[in-house]
């Protein structure tokens, strides 16, 4: 496994990609994940195409344990965002026959591995 992909690695990726300046870049990738957390808000779903579904869903009520006094108490039920990859995205993460991520074959590729 290789290190996380920061919010800093993204704003240098955009930039290098664009060529724009890197103040416009960091402004680019602010107003994408204050689309993206303002649409979970008000809509609860987020859809990317070919990557997946970012969808909120309410848990309900649950019994927990206060870890101090060891009493049981009940912990009020919260909405919590789940991650559904998309059939392209887990095409590419799972390599067929072991399970692990890596260099999985292209799903659009012929039987010699070319482009279809």
């Amino acid at each position: 496994m290789g290190r996380t992909l920061t919010r800093a690695d993204i704003v240098e990726r955009v930039w290098a990609a664009t060529g724009m300046s890197r103040p416009r870049a960091a402004q680019c990738v602010e107003a994408l994940l204050d689309l993206m957390k303002e649409a979970l808000r008000r809509e609860g779903r987020l859809l990317f195409s070919g990557l997946g579904l970012f969808d909120c869903r309410a848990k309900g009520p649950r019994r927990g344990r206060n870890p101090a006094a060891g009493e049981a108490l009940m912990l009020p039920g919260r909405r919590v965002v789940v991650f559904r990859t998309s059939q392209k995205l887990r095409a590419l993460l799972v390599c067929p026959g072991n399970g692990t991520g890596g260099d999985a074959p292209d799903p659009q590729a012929g039987p010699e591995g070319d482009a279809a």
